[in-house]
């Protein structure tokens, strides 16, 4: 998990680098931002199932 906690980081910082230099709207920043938004869902769905084993157990 806190492998991708650092790949969410650097994902994060690579996309505002890109936005703030060719524009937030920029292919570039867009593809960044898609990017940033699975990784942070796959973050939560791991949070969320680490949750219900605990309660499981």
């Amino acid at each position: 998990m806190y492998k991708l906690r650092d790949q969410i980081e650097r994902v994060r910082e690579e996309m505002l680098k890109i936005a703030f230099s060719e524009g937030f709207n920029s292919p570039e920043a867009i593809k960044k931002s898609k990017e940033l938004d699975e990784l942070i869902l796959r973050y939560q769905q791991m949070n969320q199932n680490e949750s219900v084993e605990v309660r499981i157990c």
